[in-house]
């Protein structure tokens, strides 16, 4: 009785041992989240040349490339609320000519304006990579489900099981990394579209610097027109 104990708590503290290995052998394979393998928060000058360089095409958009998004504007047939984006903070680009896991899409990454002390500055170049994300949209396929199925096994297949949630308008799928980075794939209720973005960890945050810096801007450019006209009563 007395040699079954010993066995069984040396079988326990050899399980015990094993613990740690275990935890670290799962943490260090975890594979990071990148868009198209771009390193997060690069300048805008190194990611572009990296998607021209894999053979992408700039595309022309509309007057709304000013405005710079975060995760939730992936849902671009829905309405993108003033919360879901920055005006003025940045801009997106628009890129064709590439694929993902097979499939031709639409390429857009998004870029915030470089703030250095409370200052924006507006050199495109030094603009800061932080989101991009793929559109696959109406008329493209003629198997959305399909699809949607197809890129959630395969992101499954290197990320892991995602969190999935349903809505009345919505399936996403969703997946972060150790860093907080984000993957999520989308799609509506009628499986009329998908998207799939890809976020930094951090970009919130970062994003509401970039608002902070634009609101005392535009506050210091009211301030000196109002110094201007202090002694202005025309019309009064």
């Amino acid at each position: 009785m007395e040699d079954m104990m010993k066995r069984i708590t040396a079988a326990v503290l050899f399980l015990v041992l094993l613990l740690p290995f275990f935890a670290f052998t799962e943490t260090t394979n975890e594979k990071p989240i990148r868009f198209r393998g771009l390193e997060w928060y690069i300048t805008k000058r190194e990611a572009e040349a990296t998607l021209i360089a894999e053979g992408a095409d700039k595309a022309l958009l509309s007057s709304s490339e000013g405005d710079i998004y975060r995760l939730s504007a992936i849902d671009y047939l829905g309405t993108t609320m003033g919360s879901d984006r920055v005006d003025d903070g940045g801009f997106k680009e628009l890129y064709r000519g590439l694929n993902v896991a097979g499939y031709k899409t639409d390429v857009y990454a998004c870029y915030y304006y470089h703030i250095e002390d409370g200052i924006i500055d507006r050199n495109e170049d030094k603009a800061v990579f932080y989101f991009g994300w793929y559109e696959f949209d109406y008329g493209e396929f003629s198997d959305y489900i399909a699809v949607f199925d197809d890129l959630k096994a395969k992101l499954s297949s290197l990320y892991g099981e995602p969190e999935t949630k349903e809505d009345k308008y919505h399936i996403i799928a969703t997946w972060v990394d150790k860093d907080g980075n984000t993957l999520q794939l989308l799609t509506n209720d009628k499986y009329e579209y998908i998207s799939l973005g890809y976020i930094a960890s951090g970009s919130d945050e970062r994003l509401d610097a970039v608002q902070v810096a634009l609101d005392a801007e535009k506050a210091a450019i009211e301030a000196a027109e109002r110094e201007k006209n202090k002694n202005n009563t025309d019309g009064l």
